[in-house]
C-alpha cells in the first residue's frame, strides 16, 4: 500500500493539502476538531487520495499477473 501511495503520489499536497501549513492554521485542540476542520477545507481530499492509490494498486496487480518467470 505504501508503494502504491508513493508511486501514485496520492498524499501529495496538491491532493490532500500541505499538512505542515494546515496544522499551523488549525486552532482546535482535539482530533475530532481536526477532522471536522480538515474535511471542511478539503472535502474531497480523502476520496481523491484513495482513488489514486486504488488505481495504482490495480496497475500493480495487472503488472504482477504479467510476470511469467
Amino acid at each position: 500500500m505504501n508503494l502504491a501511495n508513493k508511486n501514485s503520489q496520492g498524499t501529495r499536497p496538491k491532493v490532500v493539502g500541505q499538512l505542515s501549513d494546515l496544522i499551523q492554521e488549525f486552532s482546535g485542540s482535539s482530533l475530532d476538531e481536526w477532522k471536522s476542520w480538515y474535511l471542511e477545507k478539503h472535502p474531497e481530499a480523502i476520496k481523491n487520495a484513495a482513488e489514486k492509490i486504488s488505481a495504482m494498486v490495480e496497475l500493480f496487480k495487472d503488472a504482477i499477473n504479467k510476470i511469467d518467470k
